[in-house]
């Protein structure tokens, strides 16, 4: 019943989701050095996976009532920002002994691009990763049309053509790694919006607020765009 729910929602202990970056295991170490409200500054020292293990063992023992929830996003940052194999194999065999030493007590969600999944078929959490598997299927035409429509509303923007949010949306929906791709393609749409509302103020005009057509154009849709800024990088 709900008053059960309530009481076992009670149980978790849920702090912010991390991200891996360059460092994995400093970055863990933060964590492990804030859930005892200890200063970040000094999280160095704490980086390594013994005493991270300790900390979390520490924390664990103080709240015998509670269920720790580590959330790691973007996990393919393991790869595509680190380079170093033993530092990510490290990283990976200290939360695969974290959960062997704290099973049912520590809770690990991993979030990661499925065209990177084969690159960790044999890493330290192999045993793990067939039982947890979830997969997050395709978003929707509708679901798209409503993450390009509702945040340009908030910022009173429109697109001009209407049309022009079909066209962001056929370009993507069948692609891998689709939401990164149409984000990116948003936030070119409106840098260009910005130079051209700039420009205009430099002349004493006013433009209408819209992610229009000419600069997709000029963009070369999604692909084009991202082609582009990866030239000029």
């Amino acid at each position: 019943n709900f008053h059960q729910m309530n009481s076992e929602k009670k149980r978790w202990h849920i702090p912010d989701p991390i991200r891996v970056g360059e460092s994995p295991l400093d970055r863990l170490g933060v964590w492990a050095a804030q859930l005892q409200d200890e200063n970040s500054e000094n999280a160095s020292s704490y980086t390594s996976a013994d005493t991270i293990r300790l900390r979390i063992t520490e924390w664990l023992s103080a709240h015998s009532d509670e269920k720790l929830l580590l959330i790691i996003d973007q996990y393919e940052e393991l790869i595509t920002l680190n380079r170093n194999e033993r530092q990510r194999h490290n990283f990976q065999m200290t939360l695969a002994n974290l959960l062997g030493s704290h099973p049912g007590r520590l809770i690990i969600i991993l979030t990661l691009r499925s065209d990177f999944e084969p690159l960790f078929n044999d890493s330290p959490l192999a045993a793990h990763w067939q039982q947890g598997r979830f997969i997050v299927s395709p978003m929707s035409q509708d679901s798209l049309r409503e993450i390009i429509e509702e945040p340009a509303a908030k910022r009173v923007l429109f697109f001009d053509p209407p049309d022009l949010i079909d066209q962001l949306i056929n370009e993507v929906i069948q692609t891998p790694g689709a939401l990164p791709l149409l984000s990116f393609t948003l936030e070119q749409l409106y840098l260009k919006y910005l130079k051209r509302q700039e420009d205009a103020q430099k002349h004493g005009s006013i433009i209408e607020r819209s992610l229009i057509q000419k600069d997709y154009d000029e963009l070369g849709g999604v692909i084009g765009s991202l082609h582009k800024r990866a030239d000029e990088e």
